[in-house]
């Protein structure tokens, strides 16, 4: 649905935008110079949710500055055009994720993002024992236990989110534009 190339105008590159509303408007008023604005809110709100986008395993709360510094090699643009690109990034995600099964599965991606953050970010304790105020010997849990849990059914979930993905990539390819399935002819002729 979208070719990313950040050296080209998302316009040229993805020209079937222009044509789709909000995303005609969006092109139609910006007044820069081969709306190099517009493109660049449009290549930084791709690179932030496309499957394919190097930057899509970085952490979210981290990935607009990542691009924007990748693709610009500077934040200003990202400062002085914060809001727009959050607003297109929300216009473009609704037009990827356009059914509630692509939107479940982007919320799971998303999540197992988060999850292997945090594995990352948390470091291995064991118990630990310590007296409270009145003598009591009170126990704080560990992580080890955890992370260890964690990752042992890492491969599972894995394995359930691209059995799923497949599932849904296959049943789309007998989707048409408007998410009507294909008749009969439109089979026939693949």
């Amino acid at each position: 649905m979208i070719t990313i190339d950040l050296d080209s105008n998302f316009w040229e590159v993805n020209s079937n935008f222009k044509y789709l509303e909000p995303f005609k408007s969006f092109h139609r008023e910006d007044k820069t110079s081969k709306k190099k604005r517009s493109s660049s809110i449009m290549w930084i709100a791709s690179s932030f949710l496309h499957p394919d986008s190097i930057y899509i395993n970085i952490d979210k709360n981290e990935r607009y500055e990542s691009i924007v510094e990748g693709f610009m090699d500077s934040t200003k643009f990202l400062e002085e055009n914060y809001n727009d690109i959050l607003l297109w990034t929300s216009k473009l995600e609704e037009l990827i994720f356009n059914n509630p099964a692509k939107k479940a599965l982007r919320e799971w991606e998303m999540k197992m993002i988060e999850r292997a953050t945090f594995i990352r970010d948390t470091t291995y304790s064991t118990d630990k024992y310590e007296i409270d105020e009145r003598g009591n010997e009170k126990k704080i849990a560990g992580t080890h236990k955890m992370l260890d849990d964690m990752m042992k059914a890492t491969k599972s979930l894995y394995d359930d989110y691209f059995r799923i993905k497949s599932e849904l990539e296959k049943s789309s390819e007998d989707i048409t534009v408007g998410n009507k399935k294909k008749s009969f002819l439109e089979q026939e002729r693949e």
